[in-house]
């Protein structure tokens, strides 16, 4: 006797059987409010970048900042965290305070070429994705620089 429609039908079922389990499966992670970790950590993340104020950032002026560019990693230094005059009257839903972040490296060849965002990470694991200008080369150090406005 011939097997093959039977195993045809078997795996037929055993697929169907399987899609079901998997739609049951995310309806069920859907009604407890089951979420990946990025999920949750994404959006948090980007509003508190949005809503950061100068005095934050200001505390953070002498820290080190490590940041992964095109030529590999390099460590930055946080030197200036300065208020922008923004001229007239802001938005109420854009921060009250405009202002600069400047970025040192100690070498310039490692400082990466800046006009993109890069991910700017302290030494306690806070990450935080940044525009910055096309890098500035002051003596052997490279800059770039952040405005938040």
């Amino acid at each position: 006797m011939d097997q093959s429609p039977r195993s045809s039908r078997r795996a037929l079922l055993l697929g169907i059987g399987m899609g079901g389990v998997g739609f049951a499966t995310s309806a069920w992670g859907q009604t407890l409010k089951l979420t990946s970790p990025l999920t949750s950590v994404l959006p948090r993340v980007q509003t508190v970048v949005r809503q950061a104020s100068l005095e934050g950032w200001a505390s953070s002026v002498g820290g080190s900042f490590f940041v992964i560019g095109d030529r590999g990693a390099t460590t930055m230094t946080l030197t200036s965290a300065t208020a922008i005059d923004a001229g007239g009257t802001r938005p109420a839903d854009v921060r009250a305070v405009p202002f600069k972040l400047v970025f040192q490296g100690s070498q310039a060849s490692l400082v990466p070429d800046g006009n993109r965002s890069y991910v700017f990470q302290r030494s306690d694991g806070t990450r935080v994705e940044l525009f910055v200008s096309a890098k500035t080369i002051v003596g052997t150090k490279g800059q770039l620089i952040a405005v938040m406005n």
